[in-house]
């Protein structure tokens, strides 16, 4: 989170400290360095496994102040995590209030964690960066779990990493809690960009994978400017597995969908113009009062002037003059800028 822009920027959050000792040093069942494989290969299955689901995340920010007893302003989202009718990944906007926080404000790494850290997946592909240290083993509610520290070896300048405690199921050897927090903190001169320590909980959802359901932070961001309590929840719900057809059946005859998909370019070129009615731009969509969603392709050529070009799109759509009140990218799971989401005044 970052301070509002006319808050002075001084200090850092103090570095996440380590939790309290698991409750049993007993030995684990098999080395520790195989513990460590395994659950990291466990881990990659999964990550693509959920990739092939869709889900709603629900995202509350609260805003407590000073003294984390009133709140302050607020951040809410409501996205469908969703596929395109081309199998790509995208993330629809169901709900999207203008948002009051007063004493910080959600930046891009923010909304980046709450879909890459947040939901923390330690995969095969992923272990080699991080330290992995066993601490003990540890109940979590009646699960039996091998419990370990992780850290990053090395932070690469753009890149986010996860800092802090996992829980490892000792049977089916996956993720099923973790407690920790993003990283790193960013300091660039007066700007402050501080992050909460968060506790993710998983969730068996299809009898094989543990999912994450719920994540929430109640911590304090210590800013130069003076301490701001925060309080955060964020919902995984209605996973539901995705499955795409690969033809288009016409009275028992099958035609492949690239054949098809090749017809209807050929009908919307051929046909004369005068055949469609009008529509509103098809790279601007209304999201709710004053919220739109700008397709990224729409505005590559826009370079240093995004902010110009977004403002006139808009202003066409509203049918009058508008103002750009705050945008936010809107990224597919593998990083990918697919459009903006932009409140207007």
């Amino acid at each position: 989170m970052k301070t509002k822009l006319f808050a002075i920027i001084a200090l850092l959050l103090p570095v996440f400290a380590v939790a309290q000792a698991a409750s049993s040093s007993a030995p684990p069942a098999m080395p520790v360095e195989e513990i460590i494989r395994r659950f990291a290969a466990k881990e990659k299955q999964f990550r693509l496994a959920r990739e092939n689901y869709t889900y709603r995340q629900t995202v509350k920010v609260l805003d407590m102040g000073t003294d984390g007893e009133t709140i302050h302003g607020k951040y809410e989202l409501t996205e469908d995590i969703l596929f395109s009718g081309q199998g790509r990944r995208i993330e629809k906007v169901v709900y999207a209030p203008m948002e009051t926080l007063k004493n910080f404000s959600m930046s891009p790494e923010d909304m980046r964690d709450l879909h890459e850290i947040q939901p923390f997946v330690l995969t095969s592909d992923e272990v080699g960066k991080y330290n992995v240290r066993y601490m003990g083993r540890q109940k979590v509610d009646e699960l039996d779990t091998y419990l370990f520290y992780v850290s990053p070896k090395t932070m690469e300048k753009g890149q986010r990493y996860f800092e802090g405690q996992i829980w490892v199921d000792d049977r089916d050897l996956q993720i099923v809690k973790t407690f920790g927090k993003a990283v790193p903190d960013i300091k660039k001169g007066k700007n402050e960009n501080i992050f909460p320590r968060f506790e993710t909980y998983r969730e068996q959802i299809d009898g094989k994978f543990w999912f994450p359901t719920y994540t929430k932070a109640d911590d304090t961001l210590n800013f130069s400017s003076g301490p701001v309590h925060i309080r955060e929840t964020v919902k995984y719900e209605s996973y539901k597995m995705f499955r795409t057809a690969t033809s288009i059946t016409f009275g028992g005859e099958s035609l492949r969908y690239d054949i098809m998909c090749a017809l209807i370019v050929a009908f919307i070129f051929l046909t004369p113009r005068e055949g469609f009615h009008d529509l509103p731009p098809a790279n601007v969509e209304v999201v709710a009062q004053g919220v739109y969603r700008i397709d990224a392709q729409a505005l590559v050529p826009a370079g240093a002037e995004l902010d110009a070009l977004i403002a006139r799109l808009l202003s066409e759509q509203a049918g009058h003059e508008v103002r750009i009140h705050r945008k936010e990218p809107v990224r597919d799971a593998g990083g990918a800028l697919l459009a903006y989401k932009v409140w207007v005044e």
